[in-house]
């Protein structure tokens, strides 16, 4: 909880005056001991993913963002990879809608919009068996899943070999 990182913060400064703080990792605790620490004026080192989390005055957010990794992911996709049709089947979720956001983001920096969004419900067989359905007509070079390997496994297993084929390895 966000008050209890916040007298961590305050306790470990207390008590061992430490050059650097390492850590949280979660967002909503992170924010809390960053202020508490740019307070104290003792520099930290968060792993937190937030877009909104605030670096400066000694705070320092080594986790990488959603925007970071899809920059990375698009521009080695498209400029490494000459990919120019992209798919994403992602979840119905908070996470999966920042993914599907920041994704189309990055891919209009190049012009370029996903040949198919196929949001799914995890639990919904018949929701992962429309994607694979959809996906066999798109003409997708690459398929973006921001999920567990086992949501993608499902997810790939029931597209067709001949859609596979045309996607790059």
């Amino acid at each position: 909880d966000t008050a209890a990182a916040s007298a961590s913060v305050r306790e470990l400064v207390s008590a061992s005056s430490p050059t650097v703080i390492v850590g949280p990792l979660l967002s909503d605790v992170s924010v809390s001991a960053a202020e508490t620490a740019r307070e104290l004026r003792v520099p930290l080192l968060s792993f937190s993913k937030s877009e909104t989390f605030s670096v400066g005055g000694g705070i320092t957010r080594l986790g990488a963002t959603t925007t970071s990794q899809m920059e990375a992911l698009v521009t080695a996709a498209h400029k490494d990879y000459g990919i120019t049709q992209f798919a994403i089947a992602y979840p119905e979720s908070a996470n999966g809608n920042e993914v599907l956001h920041s994704f189309k983001k990055q891919l209009a920096i190049y012009g370029l919009t996903p040949v198919l969004e196929a949001p799914y419900v995890a639990s919904d067989e018949a929701s992962i068996l429309e994607i694979a359905q959809r996906l066999d007509g798109a003409g997708a070079q690459a398929l973006l899943i921001p999920d567990s390997i086992e949501m993608s496994v499902r997810v790939l297993s029931n597209i067709s070999a001949l859609t596979r084929k045309k996607m790059r390895p």
